[in-house]
């Protein structure tokens, strides 16, 4: 076989693995806006919502909807020769070899194109999307399937004290105290 069909083979393969991945993420998206739609709400979809954008942002599929000048374009760091070189901010895994400080910044920079991204594809702004990766940091599924609590009222029994968790539970369930008087006894402790 020639270098030349080697190289055409591998860009066909190339170009099937991109394709398949941004067909799963349009479908990942089409899930996410049916479960955003829904009037009632439901903890555990709520939940899950919260997984599968945690997911989203750590695997980097948004990556592939992001343009590189969304993601930064690019950190310049020096080489030991003094030669500037841009460390691409495409690739999710390749921070490794930064210095953390360009770590840090790199993955600010990742934050922003991700918040940015799911403003744009689920209208999402910055603040409510981290209260639907919080819940879905803070909770197990058994603690949030049957439940009917809305995202403002997860987001901060998430906040609070684990001691303080089974109170506020009770009152978001059982008195349905508003999110605001939720914020009010978890900030009174």
């Amino acid at each position: 076989m020639t270098q030349q069909a080697e190289r055409a083979i591998h860009l066909t393969s190339h170009h099937d693995t991109a394709g398949a991945a941004l067909q799963a993420l349009q479908t990942q998206k089409g899930e996410l806006r049916e479960r955003l739609r829904r009037a009632a709400p439901e903890s555990g979809a709520i939940y899950e919502v919260g997984q599968r954008l945690f997911a989203l942002r750590e695997e980097g599929a948004f990556l592939l909807e992001t343009p590189a000048a969304t993601r930064g374009g690019g950190l310049q760091r020096r080489s030991a020769a003094g030669a500037a070189s841009t460390a691409s901010t495409a690739s999710p895994t390749n921070t490794t070899s930064l210095p953390r400080p360009a770590r840090a910044a790199q993955g600010d920079q990742r934050d922003a194109a991700f918040f940015a991204w799911t403003h744009a594809h689920f209208a999402l702004g910055e603040d409510q999307c981290r209260k639907y990766l919080r819940v879905a940091q803070a909770f197990l599924p058994g603690e949030v399937v049957g439940a009917t609590l809305g995202i403002e009222s997860l987001n901060q029994i998430a906040l609070c004290d684990l001691r303080l968790r089974p109170l506020l539970w009770s009152l978001a369930a059982d008195a349905r105290l508003s999110s605001g008087a939720l914020a009010e006894k978890r900030l009174a402790g």
